[in-house]
């Protein structure tokens, strides 16, 4: 010790166990294993000493020393060290510095691999190498072991994986006969006997094993070349291993050549092998006759049977009766032998069994076949199947001429079917009945379905057949024309009419625009009775929307140039009492028709508390106007509801859902336009940041397009920098030009900034 040696603070374990690697990595050897050693005197928990360990080893900076270095790498191994474990493994194994123990260092090398260790993961295959010639199983993990060394590029490995797994060796033949081995490569193809399923080692022993002639063994090395798709390489396998008498081999080179895998299609080359295995003993092949060559089979099996029994046999098969098993594809062709021997049902059949195995355009073609030799069943499926098209072109002609075929024959089915694909037959034949009797179905006076010419009429407009509406409702009109007195609801059929005409016009297409078609309209309502009540609750919203049109488009239209005409105020008034009709009756356009009536007060005295409920009737419906127009009855005080949170409410509702409807984000509506302002408005009253934002977003979308109407607000959050940065400039110049136009909020915000106004 120093002079001043007692003055230094005393050094710690750790810290003299990192200098140590430090001296170790820096090649100081001597240095570290005095510094390791002093380490370890104070506290061995400190590290696994693995460096220490291999100084005494090599002789780095010290001698050699056995038991230190085995005593070093077995607290290593404890402290969880890979390495340490190996370096153990192999001093166990060997006796270096200790007893020899292999069953003890086997276990160490095993813990070692498991730690992922490269070197134990090596020893441990040599090891399994060599046990392998006593217990054969063990050779797959010696296999998987050394190629995982071999793929990280040991060159050791890659030498063994060529010695080991190539072709079998002398050495290796010993004790096993040419049977044993390919019973070994059929135990590691598929994993029996307390062998792990292994490809590779399969192979390797199939091939030695096929090299001295066994066929089993070249029939499974054509199998496991099949799975992976070598289907060439395989039919050469199976074709040496059937030349040797296996069966099991013709039977699968059968089905290579019959589904044309590896090798061209050949059926008949496929019949030969098939035929061989059959002459060999092997039941399997006539299984696969039948299954690969049907019509072969049946035309054996049906030699000698008349055509009967041969469409029995169909049934059967097709049924899995009788003993049969049941085939769809199999009775595919004792059906087609069946109707080649005249059986003409049997094309029915052949038909469901051929639908059975979803080949609907051969099925169709089945039917069809039988259709035209006459079988009611086949056309009345031709008919169904031209409707759907389903296995042909869907033709609708096609499909009525062959059901009304099977409705000759007979068949009820086809009735319906016709009635299902025409639901308009019965109803067109009513309105063809009533045209050719309307004298007496007046004198009826409609009393049942047959004459009821006014329900006929209303289904016909219901249906938009506005064509056949108008035509059997003038001639009903014609029919009572010198006497208008014989028809009870002679009001209501004329309110038909204009109700047709509104929507369709007159049937002249030239003359085909609102204008003419409210002009044709209106002579049939404008002289109706005041005390007029109709059969149908829903001639109410027909004449709301009658006179709705004609109040709205007085000017437009130009309802005062028609003959009998009113003034505007009076269709007004009739749309106001026929929109609350309706709307009393449940029809939601009429009930937001009616509040609007009852806001804007031009045709009836104003009411906001009526407004208001009709309003809450439709929410939700009419475009999701009435959501509107409840925002605005709670933001406008003249409503006398102001209630700034409904108002944002009804405002953000009618927001979304337009929104929803997708409409094309560059056109705005003069209502959207109005509800983004008003809500932006209501937004700036929060004092929020966020709130703040969402103004600005709706103001600017509403400045970029055609309305003004947010000029003088959009004016307000970019001078104040509200929702975004501060744009003085700007927002003077829109406060200004809102101003110009006599905007009062944007003439008080100039005023508030000191602005001359």
């Amino acid at each position: 010790m120093g002079f001043f040696d007692f003055l230094k603070p005393d050094v710690s374990a750790e810290d003299l166990y990192r200098e140590a690697e430090q001296c170790f990595k820096s090649k100081d050897y001597a240095t570290a294993v005095k510094l390791f050693e002093q380490a370890w005197d104070k506290d061995p928990d400190v590290g696994d000493f693995l460096s220490l360990s291999a100084c005494y080893y090599y002789e780095w900076g010290t001698s050699k020393n056995e038991t230190r270095c085995h005593e070093l790498a077995f607290h290593g191994a404890l402290k969880g060290n890979a390495q340490s474990m190996n370096n153990l493994a192999f001093f166990i194994n060997t006796g270096y510095g200790c007893t020899m123990d292999k069953p003890k260092a086997r276990k160490w090398f095993e813990k070692a691999a498991e730690k992922g260790n490269r070197d134990a993961k090596f020893t441990l295959a040599c090891i399994l190498h060599a046990d392998a010639k006593d217990d054969p199983t063990l050779l797959d993990r010696c296999y998987r072991l050394m190629k995982e060394c071999a793929d990280n590029g040991r060159k050791e490995a890659q030498e063994n994986m060529d010695k080991w797994f190539g072709p079998v060796t002398e050495d290796e033949w010993k004790g096993l006969t040419t049977v044993g081995m390919a019973n070994r490569g059929y135990n590691w193809m598929v994993g029996k006997e307390g062998f792990e399923k292994n490809e590779v080692l399969a192979m390797r022993c199939l091939k030695a094993a096929a090299a001295r002639g066994n066929a089993a063994a070249y029939c499974n090395i054509g199998w496991l070349l099949d799975q992976k798709g070598k289907h060439g390489e395989a039919n050469e396998a199976y074709f040496k291993s059937a030349n040797l008498g296996n069966t099991t081999a013709m039977i699968n080179l059968a089905r290579s050549l019959h589904n044309g895998w590896g090798w061209p299609k050949d059926d008949n080359g496929s019949r030969r092998y098939l035929q061989m295995a059959h002459e060999a003993g092997d039941k399997r092949a006539m299984m696969r006759m039948a299954e690969f060559f049907p019509a072969d089979e049946v035309q054996r099996l049906s030699a000698g049977m008349t055509a009967s029994e041969v469409y029995a046999r169909a049934c059967d098969v097709a049924n899995g009766t009788n003993g049969q098993t049941r085939n769809a594809a199999l009775a595919e062709h004792w059906y087609g032998r069946a109707a080649a021997m005249g059986v003409v049902a049997a094309l029915y059949g052949q038909g469901v069994v051929l639908d059975e195995q979803n080949r609907f355009a051969d099925a169709f073609n089945a039917y069809l076949d039988g259709a035209r030799r006459g079988n009611t069943d086949c056309m009345y499926v031709v008919g169904t199947r031209y409707a759907e098209g389903k296995g042909c072109t869907r033709d609708e002609d096609k499909a009525n001429e062959w059901l009304l075929k099977a409705v000759e024959a007979g068949d009820q089915r086809a009735v319906d079917k016709i009635y299902e694909l025409n639901p308009n037959i019965e109803r067109d034949r009513k309105v063809q009945f009533m045209l050719d009797n309307m004298r007496l179905c007046v004198e009826e006076n409609f009393s049942s379905e047959e004459y009821d010419v006014e329900a006929m009429v209303r289904q016909l407009i219901n249906d938009e057949e506005y064509e056949m509406a108008r035509k059997l409702t003038k001639r009903c009109l014609l029919e009572v024309e010198d006497d208008s007195d014989e028809l009870d609801c002679l009001e209501d059929m004329q309110i038909y009419l204009a109700y047709i005409y509104y929507e369709d016009g007159d049937g002249n297409d030239e003359l085909d625009c609102p204008f003419y078609r409210l002009r044709q309209a209106h002579p049939l309502i404008v002289d109706l009775s005041q005390d007029f009540v109709p059969y149908w609750a829903d001639t109410y919203m027909w004449l709301a929307t009658l006179y709705h049109e004609l109040y709205y488009n007085y000017e437009d239209a130009e309802v005062n140039t028609f003959s009998r005409h009113r003034d505007s105020e009076w269709y007004g008034r009739q749309a106001y009492k026929y929109n609350k009709l309706a709307a009393e009756e449940g029809y939601y356009m009429a009930m937001y028709r009616t509040a609007r009536f009852l806001i804007d007060g031009d045709v009836v005295d104003a009411d906001y508390d009526e407004a208001y409920s009709w309003l809450q009737k439709c929410e939700g419906y009419c475009d999701d106007l009435p959501l509107y127009w409840l925002g605005n009855m709670h933001y406008y005080p003249e409503y006398g509801r102001e209630n700034n949170v409904l108002a944002r409410k009804y405002y953000e509702a009618y927001k979304e859902k337009y929104e929803e409807k997708g409409y094309n984000k560059n056109i705005i509506t003069d209502v959207y336009a109005q509800t983004l302002t008003n809500l932006a408005h209501l937004l700036l009253r929060q004092e929020s940041s966020i709130c703040d934002s969402r103004a600005r977003d709706m103001l600017k979308k509403v400045v970029e397009s055609s309305f003004d109407l947010a000029d003088a607000l959009y004016g307000y959050v970019l001078y104040e920098g509200k929702g975004g940065m501060k744009d003085r400039t700007g927002g003077l110049q829109y406060m200004r030009k809102a101003a110009d136009r006599g905007d009062l909020m944007a003439r008080q915000f100039l005023r508030n900034y000191g602005y001359s106004v």
